[in-house]
């Protein structure tokens, strides 16, 4: 497995587990075909070892954790997701969100 998997099996495991891969599918793989993949750093990895202020799963820390380390080099960062406690997790750190209407 490459480091580009984790993200496109990630996103088809979603569309399938909430129905959308039939009305979804096509725009996710075109979606996924223009993600530019970030590194994980060392600064990003002990974010991932401090604590956030809500429970949150391995992964979600490793998304979040690298979505705040561009944010601290200038970039403008929303976080898009179904989970409600990533969504919260988000949201609790600063984050804005992109909804599904948006």
């Amino acid at each position: 497995m490459n480091k580009d998997d984790l993200t496109e099996y990630e996103t088809w495991v979603r569309l399938h587990a909430y129905g959308r891969a039939a009305t979804h599918g096509a725009a996710a793989a075109s979606i996924l075909a223009s993600i530019d993949v970030v590194e994980l750093t060392e600064e990003a990895c002990a974010r991932c070892r401090a604590p956030f202020p809500e429970p949150i799963r391995t992964l979600d820390s490793i998304h979040l954790a690298t979505a705040d380390f561009l944010r601290t080099r200038g970039l403008v960062v929303e976080i898009s997701s179904y989970d409600e406690r990533m969504r919260q997790a988000a949201r609790s750190i600063g984050f804005g969100l992109v909804t599904g209407d948006d």
